[in-house]
C-alpha cells in the first residue's frame, strides 16, 4: 500500500545554491507519514489528545537528485516494517518530471505522552496494529 502526497516547493525551502535545503526533506517525509496514517481514518491529533505520541527515533535519507523552487514534488509513503512499539516507513520523493530524487527510511516509536515510555500498539491502538498487520 503506497500513499502519495504532493507538495509545492516554496522559495523559502531553497538554499543559497537554489536547491531545496536538505533538512526540508525531513519535513516532507513527516507530511508523508502523517498523510499515510490519516488516510486510513486515524488522527494524529486525537492520538495526542489520548496521550499517544509517535516521535521519530531514526531517519535515514539518501539524496539522489536536487529539487528546485517552483517544482511540485510527490512524497510516496509505504509501510516497511513494524513491531508492537515501532513503525518503519519507506518513503520516496519524486520531482514534477517523475524522477526519483530522495529515499528515506523513517522509524517512529509509540510512546506515552506524559512519561515518554514505549507503549505497545497492539494494546494501546489495536485498530492501527491490526490494519498494519494486514498491510
Amino acid at each position: 500500500m503506497i500513499k502519495e502526497k504532493q507538495i509545492e516547493v516554496r522559495y523559502a525551502d531553497t538554499d543559497q545554491m537554489g536547491v531545496v535545503y536538505h533538512a526540508n526533506y525531513v519535513t516532507w517525509y513527516e507530511i508523508g507519514r502523517t498523510h499515510f496514517y490519516e488516510s486510513f481514518g486515524f488522527s494524529i491529533q486525537e492520538d495526542h489528545e489520548d496521550g499517544l505520541l509517535y516521535p521519530v527515533s531514526e531517519v535515514n535519507i539518501k539524496y539522489i537528485k536536487p529539487i528546485r523552487f517552483g517544482d511540485v514534488v510527490t512524497v510516496k509513503t509505504s509501510l516497511h516494517k513494524f513491531t508492537k512499539v515501532r513503525i518503519i516507513y519507506y518513503q520516496e520523493v519524486f520531482n514534477g518530471n517523475g524522477e526519483l530524487c530522495s529515499t528515506c527510511y523513517s522509524t517512529v516509536t509509540a510512546t506515552d505522552r506524559d512519561t515518554f515510555k514505549l507503549v505497545r500498539l497492539d494494546k494501546r491502538k489495536p485498530e492501527v496494529f491490526n490494519l498494519y498487520c494486514k498491510l
